[in-house]
């Protein structure tokens, strides 16, 4: 009855049969989520919980979980190895991370720079074949009862769209062990490197990637290292190792061979205009370059190839033993000539690096003027004076003064550093040598 004594009108079958669906329906999706979700909380108003916990978990969560899962499988995998930068007054160590493989051996990038600690907590680890070309370090290290199962080159991942943005994982080791962490790559351009005999793919600017970081795929697949090429950050495919760790084994503990001798790109516009080449930064008086090559020659070319790349450089005379031979094109002013140079045995000496010795203030969109130089330092002994202005350094154009003295840090204790500086109306190239 309504208000005015009226009979309502009965509610309909259908009406009834509609409402008591909704209900079940409502009671099932419930039922089913906690069932699905089981490890959420419950809340009090069941209606929007049923809803949200029917859709897709967010994807960060997922990345979460997945990484969190990868770094208790790599914990077996990795180990910290300890090194010390060669020449280093303040004995400057560092923690470089490296992959075990069955057989009780380990890869590693190690700068030639570098050698193994002693002091470390590794001590047991010792180099069992190097390439100096590239840094990649094949090392001993104790065996491990988790690598029954395989190599983790096995499992190595191949990027099939190479442009298309993605997610992997960057793995090292810290005092309080594996540490990994999801790391966005936007794309993998390609860079050919003489240095690794492939391709590499180059890795986005903005990543605080670090050279000797390994890479992998979410689901635990080998990405790579990560390595210098041409100033940038690259990445060396797994398949790439794989094929240089192989090499490295096939070919064994070697000595290579020492020339004596330093080399840099030419600056441009600064030596030469137009001449594509090395210009020689030192020769030391005891190497086998000593009789053959100054200061201020320019290679054009390396056996049957050009010398216009500072890579193929490095990656031919790092590669050579004591006793091979390599003819070399030298400009010197008009006229090229052709010189032999033979490696000989490499100097073990250690000498300790001399300090830069300048004091200096920025010249915007110029440089950096020279106010001050410290008698018997390093800068002083290049013949550098107060009121030079440091145009360019180490190919580094108009630097202010913490780019020179981070070049010249960075430059480690056995390099020298080709100078560009203006004297007035003059322009000098200088080099600096840290010995």
């Amino acid at each position: 009855m309504d208000l005015l004594g009226r009979p309502r009108p009965p509610v309909s079958r259908e009406t009834r049969l509609l409402f008591v669906t909704v209900l079940i329906s409502l009671v099932a999706l419930w039922v089913l989520a906690r069932v699905r979700f089981a490890d959420r909380a419950m809340a009090s108003n069941p209606v929007s919980p049923v809803l949200t916990q029917l859709a897709a978990p967010p994807v960060f969560d997922q990345l979460s979980g997945a990484v969190s899962q990868l770094n208790r499988q790599l914990t077996p995998l990795l180990i910290g190895v300890h090194v010390v930068t060669s020449g280093s007054t303040d004995r400057a160590t560092d923690t470089v991370a490296a992959l075990r493989l069955p057989g009780g051996v380990a890869i590693a990038l190690i700068a030639p720079s570098m050698t193994l600690d002693p002091a470390g907590p590794t001590p047991e680890a010792a180099v069992v074949a190097r390439d100096p070309a590239s840094g990649l370090t094949i090392l001993s290290v104790p065996t491990d009862a988790s690598l029954a199962g395989g190599s983790p080159l096995d499992s190595i991942w191949t990027p099939r769209r190479p442009s298309e943005p993605r997610y992997l994982v960057a793995a090292s080791v810290t005092s309080d062990g594996v540490a990994s962490r999801p790391v966005f790559v936007g794309s993998l351009g390609a860079i050919d490197s003489r240095v690794w005999n492939g391709t590499l793919r180059a890795l986005p600017a903005d990543n605080d990637f670090k050279a000797g970081a390994l890479l992998f795929t979410t689901d635990g697949a080998f990405a790579g290292i990560v390595t210098r090429a041409g100033g940038a950050l690259a990445l060396v495919p797994g398949d790439l190792v794989s094929y240089n760790v192989d090499r490295l084994r096939r070919q064994g503990r070697r000595e290579y061979g020492w020339l004596g001798v330093e080399t840099q790109e030419l600056p441009s516009g600064v030596l030469l205009p137009g001449q594509a080449g090395l210009v020689v930064t030192r020769v030391d008086p005891e190497g086998p370059a000593a009789t053959h090559l100054t200061v201020g020659d320019v290679i054009v070319g390396v056996g049957d190839a050009s010398a216009a790349s500072h890579e193929h450089w490095l990656t031919r005379t790092a590669r050579m033993a004591a006793g091979d031979t390599v003819q070399l094109r030298v400009a010197r002013g008009d006229t090229i000539e052709t010189v032999t140079l033979t490696a000989a045995a490499p100097q073990s000496t250690a000498v300790e690096p001399r300090a830069l010795g300048l004091t200096l203030r920025a010249v915007p969109r110029r440089g950096a003027e020279v106010l001050r130089v410290e008698p018997g330092s390093a800068a002083a002994l290049a013949g550098i004076e107060a009121g030079d202005v440091i145009v360019s350094v180490g190919g580094r154009p108009a630097p202010g003064p913490a780019d020179v003295r981070r070049v010249f840090a960075e430059a480690g204790s056995d390099r020298s550093l080709v100078v560009a500086v203006a004297r007035g109306a003059d322009h000098r190239v200088l080099v600096i040598d840290k010995r």
